[in-house]
């Protein structure tokens, strides 16, 4: 007996998938663990569903970690769509950019001697 394909997923069975992997990669970016950054990052690079590498691309800018620059910017080289390259070349720009605490450092008042 033949065993018969599985037949291509209806559009809302798709929807729903691309759902739960935007939840799955919001879930990596709350954690507070180095894995779930690598996790964003392998589906940034694996993904073939658009929405979801731009949910990838929101949580490695909520992130803070200026470690992964270099792979936005390789990620932007090979991307052909040109809102997922302008959208991975600014979250490298907003992330080497300063922090808030190293605004504030630089806003401190100069201490003024006083006579």
């Amino acid at each position: 007996m033949a065993v018969l394909p599985e037949p291509p997923p209806s559009p809302e069975e798709k929807q729903a998938a691309i759902v739960r992997q935007m939840q799955q990669v919001q879930t990596w970016a709350q954690a507070d663990d180095p894995s779930g950054l690598e996790n964003i990052m392998s589906e940034l690079a694996t993904n073939s569903e658009t929405q979801v590498r731009l949910a990838c691309i929101a949580a490695a800018k909520q992130s803070g970690n200026r470690e992964i620059i270099p792979t936005l910017k390789e990620t932007a080289d090979r991307t052909e769509d040109l809102k997922e390259k302008q959208a991975l070349l600014d979250a490298a720009e907003f992330l080497a950019g300063p922090t808030v605490s190293e605004q504030s450092a630089n806003l401190q008042p100069i201490a003024s001697s006083s006579p």
